[in-house]
């Protein structure tokens, strides 16, 4: 395992000596059922169509290594997939709520995460990545909104809120979006410095952002998933293109 992880350093710093000036885009990864770790190439699509070059980061969960590999970062994306452990926010998992969890990938994307925020490596966050970001600043999360909220977000599309010079409209320059929507868990309680930006008819929490300050870099989340919309319209891919642009120094 240490061989395959020194190895997979020794790539990520040969592509940032051969980048070009394209600024290297860390993507999490989930894990399979064979223990691989994997990722939609979804993701790794819309990074290389907006200019970054997309390195996957591994589920390890050694600290060191995920502390190496964020510092040769110019930004991460904090990918999709299944539920939190409602330890990590303080509370008991409630039966009737489904929740399945991986805690091996919980402990790698809270590590990957607190590097990137400690190094102020810009990162976007996307559904799951958007609870796990929350989580690890410290806010908690609804286990599950059809249970608690008697709202349904599965497999579903609908109209979200977005707040006028928050970073989601700056770039699409509209009051409403049309999203979709993958989840059962959502943002209950925000995390401390976190700026509500969107939100839906019912109140789900649809997309935040942390400020850069002196203690972390920009942090943009959201709990739809632009990188499947982008593969047919384009429009999405403004928001990777607009990160790759802010992790290279360039954004507006």
């Amino acid at each position: 395992m240490r061989r395959f992880l020194s190895i997979g350093l020794f790539v990520l710093l040969l592509a940032g000596c051969c980048r070009n000036g394209r600024p290297l885009i860390g993507i999490t990864t989930s894990l399979t059922g064979s223990g691989a770790s994997s990722t939609g190439e979804n993701y790794i699509n819309a990074v290389i169509r907006s200019g970054g070059l997309p390195v996957l980061l591994p589920v390890q969960t050694d600290s060191t290594v995920s502390g190496e590999l964020v510092s040769s970062l110019d930004g991460m994306i904090v990918i999709g997939g299944g539920d939190v452990e409602p330890l990590r926010y303080g509370e008991e998992a409630i039966p009737e709520a489904g929740v399945e969890v991986v805690p091996r990938r919980d402990t790698s994307d809270f590590m990957y995460v607190r590097c990137a925020i400690r190094s102020k490596v810009p990162v976007l966050a996307i559904c799951r990545g958007e609870q796990v970001v929350n989580v690890a600043l410290g806010g908690s999360l609804w286990q599950d909104l059809p249970l608690q909220k008697g709202v349904n977000h599965r497999d579903t599309s609908h109209v979200i809120f977005v707040s006028p010079g928050s970073w989601l409209h700056s770039i699409m320059g509209a009051d409403t979006l049309t999203v979709n929507s993958f989840h059962h868990q959502a943002v209950k309680d925000p995390a401390p410095g976190i700026v509500i930006t969107a939100v839906s008819a019912d109140g789900i929490v649809e997309a935040y952002d942390l400020a850069a300050g002196s203690e972390n870099g920009p942090v943009h989340a959201v709990q739809f998933h632009p990188e499947v919309m982008a593969r047919r319209n384009p429009v999405w891919l403004a928001l990777f293109r607009e990160f790759v642009r802010e992790c290279s120094g360039k954004a507006r």
